[in-house]
């Protein structure tokens, strides 16, 4: 068996896509799976591209809930209380995404915010307010970020200041830009890059961590 795994192919090149689709396409009636990974429009680029009569299954993963996150720290922490008490914030933070909420308790425990003591029992020194974004984090945003052309990174600036939440026509009025030419711009970003996500008249960061970072490279 064969199990080939391809991430963020948003950022594939059309060449590289187009392998991906004859390997879809080559592996038939094989045991081979080829997962792919990737937003909603990436991946059905490249199912129109393997093709209708293919053999493939289409997850949309989403964030843990509030229930969730509360189980993953009590996992990580090793106290159901002080996991609850956590959990509000961190949720708001890792918007559920697993990977997120580790590297948060992570941070938590290198910057002293909570604490093992010599009975193994974790506990809360400072307020979770006073928790740094953890560099794992702000490289991985950086990385994605760094794909930018200098316009998009302008709007989005723009966009981070107003907050994860933002409406397109605010946007326009700081930069001086038409509308039209903003949602363009933002309608691409949202295609190739998977930074932003439109919800009707607004968009939102895809993540609140993407917003911060950029903040936090303006101030």
């Amino acid at each position: 068996p064969v199990l080939w795994i391809a991430d963020d192919i948003q950022f594939t090149g059309e060449q590289a896509r187009r392998v991906l689709a004859a390997m879809g396409r080559a592996t038939r009636g094989e045991r081979a799976l080829l997962v792919l990974a990737g937003p909603p429009e990436a991946l059905g680029e490249l199912a129109s591209l393997v093709g209708a009569d293919a053999d493939t299954e289409k997850l949309e993963l989403r964030g843990l809930d509030a229930v969730g996150v509360t189980e993953l720290l009590e996992r990580a922490v090793g106290s159901r209380a002080l996991a609850e008490r956590l959990a509000p914030a961190v949720s708001a933070w890792s918007d559920g995404v697993p990977l997120v909420v580790h590297e948060i308790v992570r941070a938590l425990t290198d910057q002293g915010v909570i604490e093992r003591d010599a009975e193994g029992d974790t506990k809360l020194l400072r307020p979770i307010e006073a928790l740094e974004l953890p560099p794992v984090l702000h490289d991985l945003v950086a990385q994605r970020v760094s794909r930018l052309d200098s316009g998009a990174r302008r709007l989005l600036d723009a966009a981070a200041v107003a907050g994860t939440n933002f409406d397109a026509d605010l946007v326009a009025s700081v930069l001086e830009q038409p509308v039209l030419q903003v949602l363009q711009e933002l309608a691409e970003i949202e295609r190739v890059h998977a930074l932003v996500r439109s919800e009707g008249r607004s968009y939102r960061f895809e993540h609140r961590l993407v917003a911060e970072a950029l903040r936090e490279e303006l101030s």
